[in-house]
């Protein structure tokens, strides 16, 4: 048997083989494992924003129940003559005008909106300008229904809050007579209908955004409501602090100015006097 003149190239192959499937493996292990890590950010970012718009739309939900409710409340008032303000105890309209004189503002977490909005390397990850813009649409409506309803709001307390601090100044021998003689205030009692709707409406619309956010980045919207619905228990289990909502009394059952015969009927047996 001949001796092999290069006895250490098979050893030199062989280890350099080795090395070279061994950095391979390794580099596209890490490869994969990098990739499988973007994935899982671009994910999670994703989640975060299109929960994040869900949970402004259950606010507007929300929003839009309270004022139904309100809004009957609102309707009884504006029907009494003015002789049953002035004549009838104003105990009798204390209930049905606390529904109507404190009207809640809304806000939204912004959180994930200021870490999309801000940071480039999410934007780089997310890999879908059809997405990005958006979800930038999203959050620029969000921000609009809020600036707009809390500017409304804001102006709602000041009307009644200026018959409040100077009685007065305005007609009438009751707070209630005062303020429902002022039509600015019968105005926007009147517009609290209105309102319902337009929270429905802008709920509706922001859902349908999200949708299409759903589409563009490839993910269900069972994904979206439950990664939703977790985000909320968790939230409501850290936050500890009271909130106004613990304190409220059962909702009044104005349906229909029907329901509110009884008060109505007391109501006038004063204009009978």
């Amino acid at each position: 048997m001949a001796n092999n003149p290069f006895p250490g190239w098979k050893w030199f192959l062989t280890t350099v083989l080795g090395t070279t499937v061994s950095i391979l493996m390794t580099f596209g292990t890490s490869a994969l494992i990098e990739r499988h890590q973007r994935n899982k950010d671009r994910k999670m970012s994703a989640l975060m924003v299109m929960s994040n718009i869900e949970s402004f739309a259950r606010e507007m939900d929300r929003q839009a129940q309270d004022l139904s409710r309100r809004d009957s409340s609102a309707r009884w008032l504006l029907s009494m003559p003015l002789e049953a303000l002035e004549n009838a105890p104003a105990e009798l309209f204390d209930e049905p005008l606390q529904e109507v004189i404190y009207l809640s503002i809304i806000s939204h977490d912004k959180t994930a909106e200021n870490i999309f909005s801000n940071n480039i390397e999410t934007w780089k990850n997310m890999g879908n300008v059809n997405f990005i813009d958006n979800v930038g649409k999203c959050f620029s409506d969000m921000n609009w229904i809020e600036e707009y309803w809390n500017s409304q709001v804001s102006e709602y307390d000041e009307d009644f809050g200026q018959v409040r601090k100077h009685p007065e100044n305005y007609p009438g021998n009751s707070m209630p007579s005062k303020y429902l003689q002022n039509m600015t205030i019968r105005q926007k009692c009147g517009r609290i209908h209105s309102m319902v709707d337009w929270f429905e409406f802008n709920a509706a619309t922001l859902r349908q955004s999200n949708r299409r956010n759903m589409d563009y980045i490839g993910i269900t919207e069972k994904e979206v409501m439950e990664f939703t619905n977790r985000r909320t228990i968790q939230m409501e289990n850290e936050e500890k602090a009271l909130r106004r909502t613990d304190f409220q009394k059962p909702a009044l059952s104005f349906d229909s100015l029907y329901t509110m015969r009884d008060r109505t009927e007391k109501v006038k047996e004063y204009l009978k006097k």
